[in-house]
Order: C-alpha cells, then sequence, then structure tokens
C-alpha cells in the first residue's frame, strides 16, 4: 500500500480509484474559472499581450488569440509569426503571457509568478478551453485508457514513486494544470541509468533512437567493460553527429536504420520545428523521408551476443519496435527503458506487450522533465 503519495488530494482520489477499478474526474473548476478571467482580460489587453516561446503551440495561440509580441530570450532580436521577439525582461509587470514553453513549463510560470505577472499555459488552455480549438499536444491524440484499466498495472508497479508518477501523470493529461506535474524537473542526465538496473559486469547495450549519441557515451562511460553498444538512428544529419561523436569509443556500432517491427523501408516525417524529432506518424509541419528499417531480433540473430539493456526513444514507433524484439526478450531477458509519452495508452501497451513475451519482470515508472515529455517504464528481471 502506498503512504502519503503526495499532498494533493484529489491525487490520493485518483490512487483509490485506479486500484478500486473506479473512475476519476479532475478537480479543475477554480483552475478553469481563472483561466476565463485571464482571456476576458488578454481578448482586451491590446498593446500588453505576450506569448512566450517560439514554438509551434506558440503559432498556435497567435492564429487563435492573437498577441502584440512574443517572448523568447534566445531568439531577441527578432520576429516569429509577424511579431517582434523580446526579452522576458522586457515584459511590464502589468503584461499578459501565455506559456508555450512546453518542456520549461514549470520554470517558466515560477518566474512568471515572482514577477505577479498574470500568466497562463497551452496546456492549460487546450484541455479547459475546448471553444479555442487549440490543436491538441501531438502525443495526447487518442483514447485515453479508462482509469479502471489501470488497476493491475498500477498494482505491479515496483515502489511508491513509479505509483505516485503514474497518478500525476493520468491528472495532469487529464486537466491540464501543471500543479499535478509538482516534484518532476528537468534531469534528462539521470535517464535510462536508474540504480535498479541489473547489469551484469560485461554489459551489451542497443541504443534504439540514439540521436547524438548522448546515451551511448553516457553508457560507455558507466559501464566501461561494456562488451558493444550498437546506436540506431534513421535521420541523416543526427545520425552523422552520432558517428562523429561516438568516433573515439571502441566496441560501438552507429546503425543508420528505424527500428520497427519488420526489416525494409519505412516512411519517416521530420518535426520541422524540433530537429531531432521524427515520427513514423504524419504530422502538421512535418516533411517525409524514406528510411531503411531493422528489428531488434534481426540484429540480435546477427550479432550472437546477448543483449543486457535496450533503450528506446523513437517518437511514438515503440510499441511496433517492441514487436519486432520479441523474441530477444523471450530469450535474453534484457532490461527494457521504453519512453512511453508519445501516445494515451503507450504505458499500458508497452507493459501488456513485455509481459506477454516475458512474465519474469519488474516494471518501474519515472518521468524527467518539467512538462508532457520524457516518462519511461522500465522492465527490469527479476532472476
Amino acid at each position: 500500500m502506498m503512504t502519503q503519495i503526495t499532498e494533493e488530494q484529489d491525487i490520493q482520489e485518483l490512487y483509490q480509484s485506479i486500484l478500486a477499478g473506479g473512475s476519476w474526474s479532475a478537480g479543475t473548476d477554480d483552475n478553469s474559472a481563472a483561466t476565463r478571467l485571464f482571456l476576458e482580460k488578454y481578448r482586451v489587453s491590446i498593446g500588453k499581450r505576450y506569448v512566450l516561446g517560439c514554438t509551434k503551440y506558440a503559432r498556435h495561440c497567435i492564429e487563435t488569440l492573437d498577441c502584440d509580441y512574443v517572448i523568447d530570450d534566445l531568439k531577441t532580436p527578432g520576429s516569429f509569426s509577424g511579431k517582434q521577439v523580446v526579452s522576458l525582461d522586457a515584459v511590464p509587470d502589468d503584461g499578459l503571457v501565455i506559456s508555450c514553453a512546453m518542456f520549461q513549463a514549470q520554470t517558466v510560470k515560477r518566474k512568471l509568478d515572482c514577477r505577479a505577472i498574470l500568466n497562463t499555459d497551452y496546456y492549460c488552455l487546450m484541455i479547459q478551453r475546448p471553444e479555442l480549438q487549440l490543436p491538441l499536444l501531438e502525443y495526447w491524440v487518442g483514447d485515453e485508457p479508462p482509469i479502471a484499466d489501470y488497476s493491475v498495472f498500477m498494482s505491479e508497479l515496483e515502489d511508491d514513486e513509479s505509483q505516485e508518477t503514474l497518478c500525476k501523470i493520468l491528472a495532469f493529461r487529464a486537466s491540464g494544470n501543471l500543479r499535478y506535474m509538482g516534484g518532476f524537473s528537468n534531469r534528462l542526465e539521470e535517464m535510462y541509468f536508474e540504480p535498479f538496473l541489473r547489469l551484469p559486469q560485461d554489459p551489451v547495450f542497443y541504443d534504439v533512437g540514439a540521436l547524438n549519441g548522448e546515451n551511448s557515451i553516457g553508457f560507455a562511460e558507466r559501464y566501461p567493460s561494456y562488451v558493444e553498444v550498437v546506436a540506431f538512428e534513421p535521420m541523416h544529419a543526427s545520425f552523422n553527429k552520432l558517428s562523429s561523436n561516438l568516433r573515439a569509443y571502441d566496441r560501438v556500432q552507429c546503425v543508420r536504420a528505424a527500428v520497427t517491427d519488420s526489416v525494409g523501408n519505412v516512411s519517416f516525417y521530420e518535426d520541422a520545428f524540433l530537429d531531432a524529432a521524427a515520427s513514423l506518424e504524419p504530422r502538421r509541419y512535418s516533411k517525409q523521408v524514406i528510411v531503411p528499417a531493422v528489428t531488434i531480433d534481426a540484429i540480435r540473430a546477427e550479432r550472437c551476443v546477448p543483449v543486457s539493456l535496450i533503450k528506446m526513444d523513437i517518437e511514438g514507433a515503440e510499441i511496433q519496435a517492441l514487436s519486432g524484439a520479441k523474441q530477444t526478450i523471450k530469450v535474453d531477458m534484457p532490461n527494457l527503458a521504453v519512453s512511453v509519452y508519445h501516445h494515451p495508452a503507450h504505458i499500458l501497451d508497452a507493459w501488456k506487450k513485455i509481459k506477454n513475451y516475458n512474465c519474469n519482470y519488474r516494471f518501474f515508472l519515472r518521468h524527467y522533465s518539467e512538462g508532457f515529455a520524457e516518462t519511461v517504464l522500465y522492465a527490469i528481471p527479476s532472476h
């Protein structure tokens, strides 16, 4: 039984609802009223309306609500979507700010609150003001499983932190209210290398979605006696950086391919706003490229070396990649670190698929950012 999951009473109620297989609704009335009042004032405060962040979410807000200036300390002086870009310091105390800083949402809110600047954020407007018809965050598009469906999963999570993490994420997705994300911070340097991993002295690492090689380097430095690292990255620009960054490391192979459930070629869609982001799913502001595809099982069969740890962060293709790793999970039973924030159903989908392939796993859930991104499901061999 988890004790004192959080100071928020409604999070505690959500926890109890999940265990009981019941239902739950976010307590958003007060926050929704505050958001409505903010918008009423925002619409009439000509000359004092600000959108923070040169992001596609900021563009959505500008198209829907307009603004007078865009705040972005890294892009001033300049312009974005036809608006002058200014620094945060240039915002007057009586300005009104809509934050579209999705990855540093809590840090930005603390800065604005510290100056008593009236503010709201894209998460809140997207969920609580549906009449605005702001596009839903791509990673939240899709059917959210009923709360009752999480009951068995919750009971199989190994520690209180995992259970608390699940409750906070579900409450945040239901309400768009950042207060549910209290306690989370941006700590990407810790991601994938938790102390509960069970690795041999001479491990093998598959870095699926390696980008610039940061995780491969982190693995090599933490486990210098590693047998090999295989780093997968499909996108040309990222692969070139990956190869360059890993050149100094022995026993490392870079593979330019997408990891999925079949061997061949697949269409990828690059996000024009996020250089590092590419997906198997077409999205707004994306361009299509064709890349080679491999499976974990095919690579494992070629290399004939048992895998110790597989990390997956491949923009929503994790479930397909797990399907292509069925034999490896059955036979090698590697530690698994799977990103599960790209679709509302992925937490449960990944857990069910792993359990179906091998029931001898223990499960942990961790979150590594201030916003929607970087939730990881860990499957750790039980023996």
